[in-house]
């Protein structure tokens, strides 16, 4: 199977892994940084490399494209003339109008890289509120949290692509709202039936930590990023953020997501409080068991084997029946919510 990556930075090159991990061929490489085709190009033995997508003259059975979310739109409808499988990167775009558009013209062509989908915890945490385990649902509990934007992480973020254009004003949807948020609401959708956004209850901007003197920024690529710039019409770009929403119409939901972390490197923690006990998952200790708290009884349930989303994909290239798959339509549903937070604080 014959596979075009679209991006190669880091991302780029994570999803050419998982798919040459899968027995996929990469036949072209696209990506308008000189350095990076030549990185991807050896890493990976690619025959073909250039700077835009409708250069590509070979065949391809499907495209995987990985490019900072302000790209999405303009590399989604170029990728579409090939009239081939898309796997997209998350959120679907910058706002709900394109996503609307590319919803429409997209279809069913395509799948959303929802990667904590591959929890295995997830979906054993589904099925115990699918046999009503902890009765009455009272609250729940979700965060994403990495810490590579602390002092404490000692990550070289100021020079580094993979988390500058994440906290860049001109290539992010919304800093950690649309990075982290997007997966905790794929989540929610995946737990239950509805998600209704209520209110913010607390925001921290990257531009806010610059002021207060909390993060001492200087980079040599800031021309190309313009972190200390704000763009008019652009979401502020936020880098710790929580907020309640209600699920299933009367469930309160405890919502947030930070790069500040103090505690995580890197957790999707749930916690689901019911009237009979609650149930638990924290990605950064054991991505496969539910922990589950029954009256005074304690125990860890297994998660069964779950089909990552990167061999969905290729088993969707290759016309295999399946279930439960992660569709533009659900990201368009996303990206509502998206709109919604981002747009009328």
């Amino acid at each position: 199977m014959k596979l075009l990556m679209v991006g190669l930075g880091s991302m780029g090159c994570y999803h050419m892994k998982k798919f040459t991990n899968l027995g996929m061929q990469i036949v072209g490489g696209v990506d308008p940084d000189i350095e990076k085709q030549n990185n991807a190009k050896k890493l990976y033995n690619i025959p073909w490399v250039g700077e835009k997508i409708e250069d590509f003259p070979f065949k391809m059975d499907a495209i995987s494209i990985a490019v900072p979310d302000s790209l999405h739109k303009e590399c989604y409808l170029k990728a579409i003339t090939f009239n081939k499988p898309l796997f997209l990167e998350k959120p679907l775009s910058c706002n709900l109008v394109d996503a609307l558009e590319l919803e429409e013209k997209i279809g069913d062509n395509c799948i959303i890289n929802y990667s904590k989908r591959n929890v295995i915890a997830l979906f054993e945490l589904k099925e115990i509120l699918e046999q009503k385990i902890l009765g009455k649902i009272k609250k729940v509990n979700i965060d994403y949290n990495q810490d590579w934007l602390t002092k404490e992480a000692k990550v070289e973020w100021m020079e580094n692509d993979r988390f500058l254009w994440r906290l860049s004003p001109i290539y992010s949807a919304g800093g950690c709202i649309a990075d982290l948020g997007s997966h905790l609401l794929d989540c929610l959708f995946i737990l239950f039936n509805t998600v209704e956004f209520k209110e913010t209850v607390f925001e921290r901007t990257f531009k806010e930590e610059l002021e207060d003197g909390l993060i001492n920024y200087k980079s040599t690529k800031e021309n190309k990023y313009h972190l200390l710039d704000y763009i008019s019409g652009k979401p502020k770009i936020y880098v710790d953020y929580r907020a309640n929403y209600l699920i299933d119409s009367n469930i309160p939901c405890s919502f947030s997501c930070s790069f500040l972390s103090k505690k995580y490197s890197e957790a999707m923690i749930i916690r689901i409080i019911g009237e009979n006990g609650e149930a638990f998952i924290d990605s950064s200790k054991d991505r496969n068991n539910v922990s589950l708290k029954i009256d005074e009884g304690f125990e860890k349930i297994k998660g069964s084997a779950i089909v990552p989303t990167y061999t969905q994909f290729k088993n969707f290239v290759e016309k295999k029946t399946q279930h439960d798959l992660p569709t533009i339509h659900r990201a368009v549903e996303i990206q509502q919510i998206l709109q919604e937070v981002l747009f009328c604080q």
